[in-house]
Order: structure tokens, then C-alpha cells, then sequence
């Protein structure tokens, strides 16, 4: 799937939705003038901009990831079997904490 597709793909989620509807209805406010109409789509839609397309999505997701940091594989005890819950199939491209570093150092991706 091509890099546009993805993104338009992400405009069906129920947040890009919501961010389209709230997007037309601030241009229409402004379109016309309309100040006082606008704060509140304009407050809501500033909200979800801020708080999911910016690096302070990523800041609040980091500090819930907190607790669990990256351990070190060299130091796990051998087993003949690993059980994965979580989906990793496919790992994003970065991660907020480590895991590419992780897949460099260890050379070998979830699967």
C-alpha cells in the first residue's frame, strides 16, 4: 500500500473523522466571520491536533511505556520457546522506547 493510501486509510479512523468534521467546520466559521462561533470547534479541534499529531502524543504515550523499559536479551535465561501477545507482526517504523535499537543490536525482528 502506498504512503497516500496509508494516510487516507487513517482518515477513516473514527479520530481522522472527527478531525475532518471539526477542520470543514472551522473553515466554514472563519469563512464567514463568525469569531465567537468558532472557539469552541476551535478549541476542540486545536486540542485533537495537539494532542495527536504532535510530539506531545508521543510524550504522554512515553510516560504510560515507562514502567515497562527495554530489557536486556543477553540477559534472559535460554528457552526452547517464546510466546508473543501483542501483535508485533508488524513493528511500526520507530517506537517511542528503543525497539529499533533493540532489533539493531540483536539483528532480529518479532515475528
Amino acid at each position: 500500500m502506498t504512503p497516500l493510501l496509508k494516510s487516507l486509510a487513517d482518515f477513516m479512523e473514527p479520530t481522522g473523522v472527527i478531525w475532518l468534521i471539526l477542520s470543514v467546520l472551522c473553515a466554514g466559521k472563519i469563512r464567514s466571520r463568525q469569531w465567537r462561533k468558532l472557539v469552541l470547534p476551535g478549541a476542540a479541534w486545536l486540542l485533537l491536533t495537539l494532542t495527536s499529531a504532535t510530539a506531545l502524543s508521543h510524550t504522554l504515550l512515553a510516560s504510560l511505556e515507562a514502567p515497562w523499559e527495554p530489557v536486556d536479551v543477553a540477559a534472559l535465561p535460554e528457552c526452547d520457546a517464546v510466546v508473543v501477545l501483542g501483535g508485533a507482526r508488524n513493528p511500526p517504523a520507530a517506537s517511542l522506547r528503543g525497539f529499533i535499537s533493540w532489533v539493531t543490536q540483536t539483528g532480529c525482528l518479532p515475528v
